[in-house]
């Protein structure tokens, strides 16, 4: 898990990401259901997620998330 400088503005000003990663096998299509504090979900491979969120988060954790499926 990381927590982001990334503010999200909402309603009564705003509020911080907090971005956690799991690695798993989802098997056949699998609903996923948001509480009230979510906004999106999506799927990506690991080396997918390192690419998308270089800009943002410590490099330290974009090493990790490259080296998922290699370890």
């Amino acid at each position: 898990m990381v927590l982001s400088s990334i503010r999200i503005p909402v309603q009564n000003g705003d509020v911080g990401l907090i971005f956690a990663t799991y690695l798993c096998d989802v098997v056949g299509d699998r609903a996923v259901q948001l509480s009230n504090e979510h906004m999106h979900f999506d799927w990506f491979e690991p080396g997918r997620v390192a690419e998308l969120l270089t800009i943002s988060y410590p490099i330290e954790f974009i090493e990790k998330l490259k080296r998922l499926l290699t370890d």
